[in-house]
């Protein structure tokens, strides 16, 4: 396998991401360290003890460094075409805050990846979580935690274990959840096209909506209904015209007890005149079956 990535973490100086105050990076190429950079970055803004606390970074220490905008063409460089992982969302929200404050543009071409979703797919289920810290404990990598260009060179090593044990390189990591996100978007756009309603079916014209708890799969029964003609909603309102409660008890309809917040709004619109039929599953698939 053939990783070829750069790694990117940043440490910052108070609740806000975008106050940068050190970078660092490391690059690899065929599964090689070939390059590291690490640079203090004057934020120009107030220090938050704790934080200080946790890194050692001070508004003294980064006294006479440049700003983010001023490392920038050097840190763009350095990340150049390659994919940049970074763990968790945290680095990849800085940096682009960061950009964002300063009215750089040129960092919405960055192709990112995150080494939790690496690590979770390597090590399903991890004992104490997917923290780099907890990682590098579990795999015995040594660095010192919160510096910029140790945690950079810690998650390479993550990377590149995970990948050993996977057998899958961070360009197939990548490829995978692009697939996955691709076939979500489908499975949703699909799900919103068929709650509309198929305009040839039986009942179309009808809205219907869902409660309680059904026999069969909420999915598949709006699925079906959708299929009928019916356009499918969330929930009760002056447009509804079928209201499907479904629940195992056969006294659903006679219990008020157990009646739901849309079945309660059913009745309280039926009160004023409106058309909306209630009806259990049962009596739902008979109306399908029916039509």
């Amino acid at each position: 396998m053939a990783n070829t990535f750069t790694y990117l973490d940043v440490e910052t100086a108070n609740r806000y991401r975008r106050s940068i105050c050190q970078v660092g990076v490391v690059a690899v190429e065929n599964s090689r360290v070939t390059d590291q950079w690490v640079t203090l970055v004057d934020p120009k803004e107030k220090f938050d003890p704790w934080c200080s606390k946790i890194h050692g970074i001070t508004a003294e220490t980064v006294k006479g460094m440049r700003t983010f905008d001023a490392i920038w063409p050097e840190l763009r460089n350095r990340l150049g075409n390659s994919t940049v992982i970074s763990h968790s969302s945290f680095d990849r929200t800085a940096i682009n805050q960061a950009a964002e404050w300063y009215q750089i543009e040129d960092h919405r071409d960055l192709a990112w990846e995150d080494s939790v979703r690496i690590a979770r797919k390597a090590w399903p289920g991890l004992a104490g979580g997917y923290g780099l810290k907890n990682l590098c404990e579990m795999l015995e990598i040594g660095f010192k935690h919160h510096d910029a260009l140790q945690d950079a060179l810690a998650g390479v090593q993550v990377v590149l274990q995970a990948s050993a044990k996977t057998g899958m390189d961070v360009a197939r990591f990548q490829a995978e959840r692009r697939s996955k996100a691709a076939t979500r978007r489908s499975r949703a756009a699909a799900r919103r096209v068929s709650s509309e309603g198929n305009p040839q079916g039986p009942l179309y014209g009808e809205v219907c909506v869902f409660t309680g708890s059904l026999e069969t799969l909420r999915g598949e029964c709006e699925d079906r209904a959708a299929a009928a003609g019916c356009r499918v909603a969330a929930g009760v309102n002056s447009k509804t015209t079928l209201l499907v409660v479904g629940d195992r008890a056969k006294n659903l309809l006679s219990t008020y007890g157990v009646r739901s917040i849309k079945y309660r709004r059913a009745l309280e619109l039926q009160a004023n005149g409106q058309d909306i039929k209630i009806l259990t599953e049962e009596d739902f698939w008979a109306l399908l079956r029916a039509d």
